[in-house]
């Protein structure tokens, strides 16, 4: 993973795609439950559609694994021109009257990279994470 954040980006993310066209022929039973998951749903979409779909999220988390390599391994610095910080006003506003943010996100592979990227603002940060257990029978 070290290697792969060193990379140049176009590389990095000719990589992350095939890292996930790999899963998506290989890990039939990921791609099964990914199947599932598309069908139940997106069943507006026809067959080819749902396909695609599936395809794509493979090719979305191949690309992930290669951003977390570089969220963990390379300073966000090196990352600066590809980042637009949109509400930094509203940070510094609270900030400046003492007070916090609360930043609620959602765990996705891009998380590592984000929070690298967020510190380049130099903002005070904290995470918490709580981990949910959802019984399918309670649903």
């Amino acid at each position: 993973m070290y290697v792969a954040a060193w990379l140049p980006w176009r590389l990095k993310m000719a990589i992350g795609k095939g890292l996930g066209l790999l899963a998506w022929r290989f890990a039939k039973r990921r791609r099964h439950i990914t199947d599932t998951n598309i069908a139940l749903c997106f069943p507006e979409k026809n067959a080819e559609q749902q396909r695609q779909l599936v395809k794509d999220s493979f090719i979305a988390n191949g690309i992930g694994l290669v951003e977390t390599a570089t969220g963990w391994c390379r300073d966000g610095e090196s990352l600066r021109h590809r980042v637009a910080y949109i509400g930094e006003e509203h940070m510094a506003r609270a900030q400046a009257r003492g007070k916090g943010v609360i930043i609620v996100g959602v765990h996705f592979s891009s998380l590592d990279l984000g929070g690298a990227l967020h510190a380049l603002f130099s903002l005070p940060m904290r995470s918490i994470a709580r981990t949910i257990i959802l019984c399918l029978s309670a649903l």
